[in-house]
């Protein structure tokens, strides 16, 4: 009986486990990072010595992970924030595009990091 008990207990914690949504990954992770990455290397292009982490940025991503905006300080201990956009190609691949492009559009996700 009592091991009857301990394994209903088991299953419905793993039950429990496997339907909750409250994960530590989000379903435009790839994305993020993909933008992060092409932002320092735009910084690379342009002979700064800037490597932007997550934690340093906003995010919001519009149509579903089409389009992310990262909102960054363009130095170190700059207050004001510059903000670009990255249209996804493909799962590899993302190119700088216009603010307008999202101008009106609910984001789907956002991540604030930074004041």
């Amino acid at each position: 009986m009592r091991k009857m008990i301990v394994l209903t207990g088991v299953a419905c914690l793993l039950i429990l486990g496997a339907c909750s949504n409250d994960t530590s990954e989000n379903k435009y992770d790839k994305q993020i990072e993909m933008s992060i990455k092409e932002c320092n290397e735009g910084f690379k292009l342009a002979d700064m010595k800037r490597n932007l982490k997550r934690a340093e940025c906003n995010f919001k991503v519009y149509n579903d992970g089409e389009y992310v905006l990262v909102e960054y300080p363009f130095t170190k201990n700059d207050d004001d924030l510059e903000e670009d956009l990255y249209h996804v190609v493909s799962s590899r691949e993302m190119n700088l595009s216009n603010v307008g492009n999202v101008e009106g559009l609910k984001p789907d996700y956002v991540e604030t990091n930074v004041q």
